[in-house]
């Protein structure tokens, strides 16, 4: 039997791994400066997570904003606050006859690709505003949180936001686990690997390979009774906030913010149903924004196509919506 000399073998296998080097850093190369548009979604939440977030101490809060930071993500520039709020600078101290309104929430109230004066909370203040209100709203809403997340962050400034209502923008990816924080070399520095791994999640979802599911298959998961570890997690950080309010003589407002892939018929409407008996039971008010949205096409209310965050239509409309609600509801009289 002939055998391959050991000084061959280790050549053609340095030059199998030069090649494959040569070709990874090519794909580097074509993504960052061919491919990366500054709207693809997928590398823009890659570059939030490595901009504008760090672990935080706190396990049950995950991750948090880094303070004082900015960045330029999904066309839209984000600033970030000494709170690690999506807000300007505030003072803890109120101004005399100030209302102090706290958004709660994920990156549907931070407001994902929505330009920063053009958020919920923004539209909100200049709206009050134009109505002799002077307000203060803070967009307390971070990409990746569930309620879990969200309560545990909340409780971690309530002492200096000294809030006079509480509005929790509840969506429904909100009972997914807290995230897995250990990441690969390449999760954190390729671009290449997050825009090529990502589009071959996408494939599989699609074909429903690899035990991958459909987003509304998914997201009927996390509520299932019988699985819905997430949800029962939901229910306890929530009703966390709830009890907070009542104890402080707070309003809290329980608010459904929609999927808008599709409004007519609402997919999950079992869902916003169940999100409504979960309020009641409590005795807390329950606002549902689709209602704000209905009877729009649900693609005008996206930031891009393949990335139905609301944009900034949608979130001027729930900002709408919410005031009409509060004022209807007498919140503004002394």
């Amino acid at each position: 039997m002939n055998r391959i000399p050991k000084n061959s073998m280790l050549g053609n296998i340095t030059a199998v791994l030069f090649s494959l080097l040569i070709a990874f850093g090519g794909a580097e190369l074509v993504v960052r400066f061919a491919l990366d548009t500054g709207l693809q979604y997928d590398i823009e939440m890659w570059k939030y997570a490595r901009e504008l977030k760090r672990v935080s101490e706190d396990p049950n809060i995950g991750h948090e904003h880094q303070p004082n930071s900015r960045a330029y993500l999904m066309g839209a520039e984000v600033r970030i606050n000494e709170y690690g709020f999506r807000d300007d600078s505030f003072l803890a101290k109120k101004q005399e006859a100030e209302i102090r309104i706290v958004l709660i929430g994920d990156s549907t109230t931070f407001a994902w690709g929505v330009a920063q004066e053009k958020t919920q909370a923004a539209v909100m203040e200049d709206l009050l505003a134009e109505r002799g209100i002077n307000s203060e709203v803070l967009n307390t809403g971070v990409g990746n949180y569930n309620s879990v997340m969200q309560a545990n962050a909340f409780f971690k400034h309530a002492d200096t936001i000294k809030p006079d209502i509480i509005v929790i923008n509840y969506f429904i990816n909100d009972a997914e686990p807290i995230p897995n924080y250990a990441v690969s070399f390449l999760d954190k520095y390729s671009m290449a690997w997050i825009y090529f791994s990502s589009r071959m999640g996408v494939a599989a979802r699609t074909f429903g390979m690899g035990g991958n599911v459909d987003w509304k298959t998914y997201y009927d998961g996390l509520y299932n009774e019988k699985t819905g570890d997430g949800w029962r997690e939901a229910q306890n950080a929530l009703a966390r906030l709830f009890s907070y309010g009542r104890k402080n003589n707070i309003p809290v407002i329980f608010a459904h913010l929609p999927e808008v892939r599709r409004l007519l018929p609402y997919p999950f409407a079992p869902i916003r149903d169940k999100l409504a008996k979960f309020a009641a039971y409590h005795d807390i008010p329950f606002l549902d924004y689709l209602d704000f949205v209905r009877n729009e096409e649900p693609s005008s209310l996206w930031v891009t196509v393949p990335d139905p965050h609301p944009n900034a239509k949608a979130q001027r409309l729930f900002a709408i919506g919410l005031i009409d609600y509060l004022e209807k509801q007498n919140f503004f009289i002394d």
